[in-house]
């Protein structure tokens, strides 16, 4: 969802705003891993 938004919008995006759930960050889980999210805005 986030790869679409900065590819339609063709400009870099400095912060997105969440909500902190689950599919956005595992910072409230007891996941011990990186989300997918979290390591895609990391690659950009």
């Amino acid at each position: 969802m986030a790869n679409r938004c900065i590819k339609y919008y063709r400009y870099k995006t400095e912060e997105i705003q969440t909500d902190n759930g689950e599919e956005f960050t595992y910072n409230r889980s007891n996941i011990k891993k990186k989300h997918p999210l979290e390591e895609m805005l990391k690659e950009l």
